[in-house]
């Protein structure tokens, strides 16, 4: 068992997140690539795949994590105070998309598309508007594991302008 595997455990705990199906294996992918966005560092590298960014290395520790939860229980919590204020303020930012994985997969894959183009990382609606429309492209493109058309233009703009607003916030935060 390495570190990183409990750390991932115990991230599982914290995010209500398991292997139960194919929804929540995906689950799994996008909220770990966003939690390494928010600088949570885990060192899993993603590409895109289907529905958006995929870790093969996440999908091996993530079923080692889940047939050994008894050992992990047993492991001290390795957080800092400081790194569970983190959880804390990731899950408030997330808390409309963390029970939603449609939702949740489209923050991931606008935030992976923004990093992938390197666009301008703007939260204004006016440049953001343009830059969606970059991801709506690729999206139409590339998006081969759902119907993308099904998803309402209302929910691909939300997480595009809210994905661009957590890169404006990370940023920001980095100046100071």
């Amino acid at each position: 068992m390495s570190d990183r595997e409990l750390i991932l455990s115990l991230i599982f705990d914290e995010f209500n997140l398991n292997r139960d199906n194919s929804i929540e294996k995906s689950k799994i992918q996008k909220t770990i690539y966003i939690l390494q966005k928010f600088d949570i560092k885990l060192g899993y590298g993603f590409s895109w795949f289907g529905a958006g960014p995929y870790s093969s290395e996440l999908v091996e520790e993530s079923y080692s994590v889940v047939h050994n939860k008894e050992k992990f229980s047993k492991e001290k919590d390795p957080f800092s105070e400081a790194s569970k204020k983190q959880f804390k303020y990731i899950k408030k930012e997330l808390k409309n998309y963390l029970d939603n994985p449609q939702k949740l997969e489209l923050l991931a894959a606008s935030y992976f598309v923004i990093d992938m183009f390197d666009t301008p990382r703007s939260p204004e609606y006016e440049r953001g508007f343009t830059e969606f429309s970059v991801f709506k492209t690729y999206m139409n493109k590339n998006y081969s594991s759902k119907n993308f058309e099904s998803f309402k233009e209302s929910d691909l703009k939300e997480a595009w302008v809210d994905a661009a607003n957590i890169i404006a916030h990370k940023n920001y935060k980095n100046k100071k």
